[in-house]
């Protein structure tokens, strides 16, 4: 669910909205860049959320971050995909470490050699962070955003 209470789905990249019960029990949902790129892409999917039917070709490029009310998921250029939340950088290698109640972990990204930080810090279903555990032990990393859309680490410059 987004920030404004509108319920989102993400396959393949590409962010969906609007789900519309159809009279089969499928579920249609439509592609959030309609308005903005005239993209005319919607999915089906069924009571399992596995896509059915796919119509159309994007006219835009998959989304490569999710801005989130209190942080943003971002897509850096090794292909990773990391929460940011005030300038520094969490994973969560276990793809998706969510227990009943929807909560993740996830770990800072910073492995120093002598000293890994060991910062964790916890979000709920929605991805909003409930909480930070510990203190940083260095300064935030230096993420740029090239024009495609992809942040890159410690660079002064975009490409």
């Amino acid at each position: 669910m987004l920030t404004n209470g509108k319920k989102m789905l993400q396959y393949r990249g590409y962010p969906f909205t609007g789900p519309v019960l159809k009279p089969d029990g499928l579920v249609r949902w439509r592609c959030t860049r309609r308005g903005s790129y005239g993209c005319n892409v919607w999915i089906e999917v069924n009571d399992r959320l596995q896509v059915v039917t796919h119509h159309n070709a994007h006219t835009h490029a998959p989304q490569r971050y999710i801005r989130i009310e209190n942080g943003e998921i971002i897509e850096v250029s090794n292909g990773n995909t990391l929460l940011r939340y005030k300038g520094y950088t969490f994973s969560n290698p276990i793809a998706v470490v969510r227990g009943p109640t929807g909560r993740a972990n996830w770990r800072c990204t910073f492995r120093g050699a002598r000293q890994p930080c060991k910062v964790y810090l916890r979000t709920d279903d929605k991805l909003r962070v409930e909480a930070v555990f510990r203190s940083h032990n260095h300064p935030p990393p230096n993420y740029i955003r090239s024009k495609t859309g992809v942040y890159m680490k410690g660079l002064n410059y975009l490409i």
